[in-house]
């Protein structure tokens, strides 16, 4: 077998097959053990960091741009008082020939006013 030329010059002559390659223990355990302090640091970070990742209470914007009355739309202002005195705000948007009430929780990371459409 004719030995095989690298661009920088050296010479390579035996080719070696996935079986001949041979790991050394040591950096196999240490590699695994970085890889599992990183998993470790995310997940604690990620855990610890919870609530400021999926929460945003004091995002810009939270004025009231628009209304239901803007569209037409007859409402009422609603305001609750939840068990740890928290005040959340709500519209409600009274109809004619109603069946029952909707109650629509919008999430976070959005305004009541962003869905009047």
């Amino acid at each position: 077998m004719a030995p095989t030329t690298w661009r920088n010059g050296d010479v390579l002559d035996k080719v070696v097959t996935p079986g001949e390659i041979n790991f050394d223990m040591a950096s196999i355990w240490k590699l695994l053990l970085i890889g599992v302090c990183i998993y470790v640091v995310l997940t604690a970070f990620i855990y610890f960091r919870q609530s400021s990742l999926i929460y945003f209470p004091n995002m810009p914007g939270r004025t009231l741009e628009v209304t239901p009355g803007a569209i037409g739309l007859a409402y009422q202002d609603v305001e609750f008082s939840t068990g740890d005195n928290i005040n959340l705000h709500g519209w409600f948007i009274p109809h004619d020939y109603a069946k029952g009430t909707l109650l629509f929780f919008l999430g976070d990371a959005g305004h009541i006013s962003h869905r009047v459409e």
